[in-house]
């Protein structure tokens, strides 16, 4: 996983502008000194909300790396759309 995110990291890098790189050196930095912490997200499973576990990498505090926990394709509940009209709830759903 290391040799991936370094990989990566160096691919990265060379897309960025010079502020850019410096917040990304900012971000790697903070992945190193807490690489990972425990989070949950929310999934539907037979049209209910389900609530999983997961391993959260870095983090910018907007956008956040999901480490483990969740597979490839699988998409998460990321907000509740309510009906003005009736109290049926749709969930709007983000796919990784």
């Amino acid at each position: 996983m290391r040799d991936l995110r370094r990989q990566n990291s160096t691919k990265i890098m060379v897309l960025l502008n010079p502020e850019q790189k410096a917040k990304f050196r900012k971000q790697i930095a903070g992945r190193a000194a807490n690489p990972v912490r425990h989070g949950q997200v929310w999934v539907l499973e037979d049209g209910q909300p389900k609530a999983l576990n997961v391993t959260v990498g870095v983090g910018d505090g907007a956008v956040s790396e999901i480490v483990s926990g969740l597979s490839k394709d699988q998409e998460i509940i990321i907000g509740v759309k309510r009906q003005a009209s009736s109290t049926k709830r749709s969930f709007r759903r983000f796919g990784f």
